[in-house]
């Protein structure tokens, strides 16, 4: 399996770890053929469901599994979870079940805010006591954050590579970075916030 990927987003609870795979596609309906996922006719990519389980089983996991002993739970490697959240419009009925199961919509996520919601959904760590305390474990999160084989990529939007970082709010909201166009020969710039 692969040893690096990108993750979009990784939420540590009180009891879980959930690894969060975002796709933001619009006005297209979402099938699967041999494996891959196709937004109308475009093949797009292998399942992204399939893609984010193996950052999980790959990257994850024997993260946690190496430092099991330094969390409050003494031993027991967190819970991990990998889900795909869909935050566009796309029709995703047509996908395999086998994909839905690790799959949300956007709306259906922001309500695992909601303690009865959340309960529900991860119904297994919920109900074991010990379990219930990775919130007091954070700085284990930053130690593996912080290693060297967990830097951040340089990431694009719509074509601009970030570059340095110009302004952070206040109450570190957001943050703008000057960016230069990847594909031009021109030295065009723009900011990404």
């Amino acid at each position: 399996g692969d040893k690096k990927g990108q993750i979009d987003l990784i939420i540590v609870t009180h009891c879980n770890v959930l690894v969060i795979e975002l796709k933001d596609w619009n006005n297209i309906p979402i099938t699967s053929r041999d494996g891959k996922w196709y937004k109308g006719n475009e093949q797009r990519e292998r399942s992204p469901v399939k893609k984010n389980e193996s950052k999980v089983q790959n990257i994850v996991d024997p993260k946690l599994s190496r430092l099991r002993d330094k969390f409050s739970n003494k031993g027991y490697k967190p819970f991990t979870y990998s889900i795909v959240v869909m935050c566009g419009n796309s029709d995703w009925s047509q996908l395999p079940a086998t994909d839905k199961v690790d799959m949300m919509n956007l709306n259906d996520f922001i309500k695992l805010a909601e303690e009865k919601n959340f309960n529900k959904k991860f119904q297994t760590e919920t109900h074991i006591p010990k379990m219930k305390v990775l919130n007091q474990d954070f700085h284990i999160f930053d130690e593996i954050c912080d290693d060297a084989d967990s830097a951040p990529i340089n990431y694009t939007v719509d074509g601009f590579i970030r570059n340095e970082l110009i302004f952070t709010h206040p109450n570190e909201i957001y943050q703008e970075f000057y960016a230069q166009e990847e594909s031009s020969q021109a030295n065009i710039r723009g900011f990404i916030r």
